[in-house]
């Protein structure tokens, strides 16, 4: 007996947790032949088709979606189907600022977070604010952290449901800071670091004083730019009469609008005159088969190429027979006049007899095509049966008219 192709199994993810974008290798059995074969690949619902990577049937990699807590991976192929997954992967919500030591991975760009003021002084600028420190009691060490693994964030997210870990964040909880970071760190480290500490918030007592000192000439510059341009505005006010500045400037501007609409007004009538013959160009041109299809109608007609005015008129139908375009709309209504005419021409000749068989089908075929009313068929049956008894009773007449004179005679 023949097993077919199992579906794809999912057996292990590293890393198990992350935030969003982070790259996942993702191994197992039967994960498809190639990446054509695979047809989605999801996570907690969300498809990560687009930055999925193939590296054989039991190894594949891709990016993270914005997915919060456990999720399963989901593979679906062409070859054996929807799949199944034996592991979860932990989503962490994405954070605003960055959360990583300096040594820790990141699949995202993470930005830094310092802003410097340019000075005009010889000194080296001092930053307005530095980053925070990520690690404000110092790194662990490592001779304590070596070899030990952390706790991870969802074991301390159950330990503490209301905290954070984040420096910034408003439920800053220590003992999250602790466990997450220093762990396996020596209570003479600690007091080491907190020394540490306390001699950087001791110095950032004296940054504004130290920042003020080295960006004084900045500070003077701009204080006599102010003071030009105090000067400047007096001397102004003072020379326009008692007058407001911001009055004059204003009625200068009205009288550059009206020179500017007295010297502009024919080149933008001009304009605007233009713009509207290029829109009608434009629609004359998008829409030329249905404006030519008088013309066209009339020169096909007098060619005898019935067959293509049925065409024309088919396709004017199915693309302008809901129009609400006026200038459709009369357009429609000329061509129908001229078919009108053309119909009754048709049924004319299609009851001229003696006619051939194949002309009588030809012309029942363009009246049905044109949408004739009642059946061109029956009417030319009916008609050709009318002319066939008067074909008869003719022919009886004169032949007894014919008969009588005969018998006279051999009488």
């Amino acid at each position: 007996m023949e097993i077919g192709p199992q579906g794809p199994v999912v057996s292990g993810v590293s890393p198990n947790e992350g935030q969003p974008g982070t790259r996942l290798t993702i191994r197992g059995e039967n994960l498809g032949d190639s990446l054509r074969d695979i047809l989605d690949i999801k996570i907690g619902g969300h498809s990560c088709k687009e930055s999925l990577e193939y590296f054989s049937s039991k190894k594949l990699f891709c990016l993270t979606p914005n997915v919060e807590g456990r999720s399963q991976i989901i593979i679906t192929t062409l070859s054996g189907g929807t799949g199944t997954c034996t592991v979860t992967y932990y989503g962490h919500a994405r954070e605003a600022t960055p959360k990583l030591d300096p040594l820790e991975e990141s699949a995202v760009w993470q930005e830094e977070d310092v802003n410097l003021l340019v000075t005009y002084s010889a000194k080296p600028p001092t930053p307005v604010y530095t980053r925070r420190k990520i690690e404000p009691l110092g790194p662990p060490s490592a001779a304590s952290a070596g070899g030990k693994k952390k706790l991870g964030r969802e074991n301390l997210g159950t330990m503490f449901p209301h905290g954070s870990g984040d420096l910034l964040a408003e439920n800053f909880n220590p003992a999250w800071f602790l466990l997450e970071r220093h762990r396996f760190s020596t209570f003479d480290d600690l007091k080491t670091g907190r020394n540490q500490l306390k001699q950087e918030v001791k110095e950032s007592e004296c940054a504004p004083v130290a920042f003020m000192q080295d960006n004084l000439d900045a500070f003077l510059l701009c204080y006599q730019t102010l003071s030009d341009v105090n000067e400047l505005l007096i001397r102004n006010e003072s020379e326009s009469q008692g007058g407001s500045l911001t009055d004059r400037v204003e009625e200068l501007l009205k009288v550059a609008l009206k020179s500017g609409e007295v010297l502009f007004r024919d080149v933008l009538r001009c304009k605007a005159r233009a713009d509207q013959t290029r829109i009608a160009l434009t629609v004359l041109q998008r829409y030329r088969f249905l404006f030519n299809l008088p013309h066209t109608i009339e020169k096909n007609i007098s060619s005898g190429e019935y067959e293509i005015v049925a065409n024309d008129y088919d396709k004017a139908k199915t693309l302008f027979a809901d129009t609400k375009v006026n200038i459709f709309k009369k357009v429609l209504e000329e061509v129908e006049k001229q078919l009108a005419k053309f119909r009754e021409d048709l049924r004319k000749k299609l009851l001229k007899l003696p006619s051939i068989l194949e002309e009588q089908k030809r012309l029942i075929k363009f009246l049905l095509e044109l949408d004739c009313e009642g059946d061109p068929a029956w009417d030319c049956l009916s008609n050709m049966h009318q002319w066939t008894l008067r074909l008869l009773y003719s022919s009886k007449e004169e032949f007894h008219g014919t008969a009588a004179p005969s018998a006279a005679n051999r009488s």
